[in-house]
């Protein structure tokens, strides 16, 4: 066992899970963090968090624009892992799922349109500002 699960050994909390890892089981340390464009600051973080830097130049749609989420309110949004916290406008919200199908929400103009903003080398600033991007 080496690399990040003997990482995981090392912490104090890994007694209780200890008798859960088992060869079909692998844990890791996470110490990379996305800061919620900005939301979230280094101060927030504990000792041995460091945030991620938003990684590279996005010239093609996200692949996380092929998923779907839908909340427990029933809102659907394009993108599960960015909100934009400055702001009152969630441009991934794509509508409700008592008003608009998954299928409909997957194939609507809003996600069609995020999508085109790459290839015109505008993608949003949510986009633009995000770690996760692949």
């Amino acid at each position: 066992m080496g690399g990040l699960q003997s990482d995981c050994q090392k912490l104090d909390d890994y007694r209780l899970i200890e008798s859960l890892v088992t060869d079909d089981v692998e844990v890791a340390v996470m110490q990379t963090f996305d800061s919620w464009m900005g939301a979230i600051q280094k101060e927030d973080l504990i000792d041995g968090m460091m945030l991620a830097k938003p990684n590279g130049k996005k010239i093609i749609p996200c692949n996380r624009l092929n998923n779907i989420q839908v909340l427990a309110n029933g809102d659907i949004r394009a993108c599960g892992c960015r909100v934009n916290t400055n702001t009152n406008e969630d441009i991934f919200l794509i509508g409700n799922i008592d008003n608009i199908s998954i299928s409909d929400a997957y194939n609507s103009q809003k996600v069609i349109g995020i999508k085109k903003s790459f290839l015109r080398n505008n993608p949003p600033e949510e986009c633009q500002k995000c770690s996760w991007y692949s």
